[in-house]
């Protein structure tokens, strides 16, 4: 397959008590990791074997833990470990690494499992029509996705990462640089207890639920 449409997806391993911590007042330890574990798998089979785009995930701390080997081993996808010490640096080395072969890039983390291929695809023909940049705020105040047809390391930098003003920032970026880029609209993400109930009014929220254990 062609690498040169790449979707990285940046997973933490769904260990307890140190994924989704802002869920585990809701779910406990053990849900939370359950519930970023269902996620995660649920992203992986959406995108895995996409006919344009090649999916590459990318584990924290490492590739060790055995869901990203099983997840590799059920949809052939190629694992790679993450590496810097915030989400900018880790983001940063690797969309540079990425973009060795690819033409665009897409970042995807994740906290937002109803994101579809429609808004991916569009991002992707955005890109090749001649934005050089395409995100899709999220309504925290970050972002739940970027695309990229170059490597801007800016954009990874004097980002306040995990606070409302990500977006923010990262728009003063895109405006300072000049650069041709394209907002989606604004989607939402999984972080606290009220984004749960968002999920459960879904058809497939529920199925994302379904492996999550909750607490008695």
């Amino acid at each position: 397959m062609s690498q040169d449409n790449l979707i990285l997806m940046f997973a933490r391993a769904p260990i307890p008590g140190q994924t989704k911590t802002r869920l585990i007042p809701a779910l406990g330890e053990q849900g939370a990791a359950d519930l970023h574990q269902s996620m995660l798998t649920h992203l992986v089979k959406k995108f895995s074997h996409h006919a344009t785009l090649k999916l590459q995930l990318w584990c924290a701390p490492d590739t060790k833990h055995p869901s990203f080997k099983q997840l590799s081993t059920d949809y052939s996808v190629e694992l790679q470990t993450q590496q810097g010490d915030d989400l900018g640096q880790r983001m940063a080395h690797a969309t540079q690494f990425a973009f060795n072969h690819a033409k665009t890039v897409i970042l995807l983390g994740t906290d937002c499992p109803l994101i579809d291929k429609q808004a991916v695809e569009e991002t992707a023909t955005q890109l090749q029509q001649g934005k050089q940049v395409v995100v899709m705020p999220a309504e925290d105040g970050g972002y739940v996705m970027m695309g990229m047809s170059a490597y801007f390391p800016e954009l990874f930098c004097n980002i306040d990462w995990g606070t409302e003003q990500v977006m923010q920032q990262t728009q003063q970026i895109l405006d300072d640089l000049g650069l041709r880029h394209q907002l989606l609209p604004t989607f939402w993400d999984v972080d606290v207890a009220d984004d749960l109930e968002k999920l459960v009014a879904t058809k497939e929220g529920m199925g994302v639920l379904n492996n999550t254990k909750f607490p008695a």
